[in-house]
């Protein structure tokens, strides 16, 4: 009983997808590709009795995806628990974004995804040489009380008179700590808070920089094993990077030899790697990102993805 009340929960939230998926049943779709847990009751409706593939990309780890907050572990964790427990299994193929999550799920879930990283596209750009007496840092990204966006603006409390952080943000509702955030970036003389531009812009935007940063705790299993688009981009950008420790980035960071790694997630520890960072040491992590950039590019994602949905469609699964 409890369970189809979930389904009845997220159908009376989603009457719209309810809508489209009666009128996009009466057709016969080789592959359906869902980018949300959400998403799957959509897509094996549409699938019914056919023949029909479907292929998640999981970009989190649904069970867990912001199991720091009380309110979300009330009303939103049973029903991910709930939709993963009845449609994982029953996918095809399943992608999902880092090691960590892929192998939670084949533990709690015993499925076995495949890895793919949110890589962008390839930029054409050089690394830029900028002066030596001002190091210029960005963050781009939405900010939520998870994330901890205040630990970077606490840094620049630590870090010598080089630096500067421009903190490019898009508040997803969260207005009382946008607020916050705000508050604390105005009494900070070596911090901006700067207008988001559109997507396909940030990389080509942030080429002028020096360092990417990205300073989130693991307050949540996500944010654990996060890889996101931004380290990425700051990759395509050419930037040095500047991260805490956190477990998929670092792995990526040492690879290729492209930044710094704090030794925890306080800000004190990533400011005093930052102060030792030499002009000489900025230009060369930017251009090992340059390297890195021809390899960490969408164009190797597209090769994959092809040959995902070929064996698909050949039953190959």
């Amino acid at each position: 009983m409890l369970t189809k009340q979930y389904e009845n929960i997220l159908w009376a939230k989603y009457y719209l997808a309810k809508q489209i998926g009666e009128e996009l049943s009466q057709e016969d779709f080789d592959l359906i590709i869902s980018h949300d847990i959400v998403l799957l009751l959509l897509a094996f409706a549409i699938k019914e009795n056919k023949t029909t593939k479907i292929l998640l990309d999981a970009r989190e780890y649904y069970p867990k995806n912001f199991e720091d907050s009380l309110l979300w572990r009330l009303h939103t964790q049973p029903i991910n628990k709930y939709l993963c427990e009845k449609y994982l299994h029953r996918c095809n193929k399943i992608i999902t974004v880092s090691d960590g999550l892929a192998k939670e799920y084949a533990k709690e879930y015993n499925i076995n995804p495949k890895i793919l990283m949110s890589l962008p596209y390839y930029a054409d750009l050089e690394p830029t040489q900028n002066e030596t007496t001002s190091i210029r840092m960005i963050y781009h990204g939405n900010i939520n009380p998870s994330r901890k966006t205040e630990l970077m603006i606490e840094m620049m409390g630590f870090v010598d008179e080089r630096f500067t952080l421009d903190l490019m943000l898009v508040n997803s509702n969260s207005d009382a700590y946008w607020r916050k955030i705000k508050k604390m970036a105005d009494k900070k003389k070596n911090v901006r808070l700067i207008p988001p531009v559109q997507l396909q812009k940030i990389v080509p935007f942030t080429n002028s920089y020096d360092i990417g940063v990205f300073l989130v705790p693991p307050s949540n299993f996500n944010l654990k094993f996060t890889l996101p688009n931004k380290f990425f981009e700051f990759i395509q950008a050419r930037l040095a990077v500047a991260i805490g420790p956190s477990i998929e980035m670092s792995k990526l960071v040492k690879k290729y030899d492209c930044g710094i790694i704090s030794e925890d997630f306080t800000p004190h520890s990533l400011a005093q790697k930052l102060n030792k960072l030499t002009p000489e040491k900025i230009i060369y992590y930017k251009n090992q990102s340059h390297k890195a950039a021809q390899v960490l590019n969408a164009d190797t994602n597209k090769i994959y993805v092809n040959k995902i949905i070929a064996s698909l469609l050949r039953d190959e699964e």
